[in-house]
């Protein structure tokens, strides 16, 4: 019965109008949420091309609505079988795209299911960077909206705690000069996780960086040809 209301929900996904496909992602959320059994049939039901399929080409709440199924099949699927799934299925690509041109409320969402993908995963880490992402989530940790940039820098710090040779990659890729400006003009919390990033990236206790608030404060502090090499350390 669950895997036949599975496959149901999967061919409605990937036909029908707007708010039919809206709802099918939805429906395959709400039977993924909390049961890895139900996560399985949705992956066996075939449901999950249909869905990436939609991550680029699906209107903007169709969008979300997939990658917040996305998240559900991977988060609750112990972060292997599920985030291998979704990975080997193609999800990564798309993810980046909306990474660089997705709408504003969509942007987040892709963000959330990285963030799951990396965790504690210097394999799945790996992946994510080479399908493209370091880059623009360099570049969302500038964006105005703190829940954005937030996100970015979660995302960013689950990877370089996995090795370090990815915090090398982070910081050459300009990432503690862009979680500097979020010390301007942001909240505090946005000020206090862009402090815990730049300890994880670069190596260098809460005590070092209270000492240099001046490279900190400033936008563009850091060397345009990336930060000092002992950055790296750690």
């Amino acid at each position: 019965m669950l895997k036949r209301r599975a496959r149901a929900a999967g061919h409605a996904v990937g036909a029908g109008f707007v708010e039919a496909k809206e709802w099918a992602a939805h429906a395959l959320g709400n039977m993924a949420c909390g049961s890895e059994q139900r996560s399985a049939q949705i992956f066996q039901a075939g449901a999950l091309p249909r869905l990436i399929s939609l991550m680029t080409k699906g209107a903007t709440q169709v969008q979300r609505a997939v990658l917040e199924t996305t998240l559900r099949l991977a988060a609750h699927r112990a972060n292997e079988s599920g985030c291998k799934q979704v990975i080997h299925g193609g999800a990564l690509q798309p993810m980046v795209f909306l990474l660089k041109e997705g709408a504003a409320e969509v942007v987040p969402a892709a963000i959330a299911v990285l963030g799951i993908l990396v965790t504690s995963s210097k394999e799945r880490s790996m992946q994510v960077i080479n399908a493209g992402a370091l880059q623009p989530l360099v570049a969302l940790l500038k964006r105005d909206s703190d829940e954005t940039c937030m996100s970015a820098a979660l995302v960013l710090g689950r990877m370089g705690e996995c090795a370090a040779t990815l915090r090398a990659q982070i910081v050459d890729a300009g990432a503690l000069s862009a979680l500097a400006t979020m010390f301007k003009g942001r909240s505090r919390d946005a000020a206090q996780l862009a402090m815990a990033t730049m300890m994880t990236l670069s190596g260098k206790s809460m005590e070092y960086w209270r000492g240099h608030m001046d490279e900190v404060c400033v936008v563009g502090g850091f060397r345009t040809s990336g930060c000092p090499n002992d950055f790296r350390n750690g």
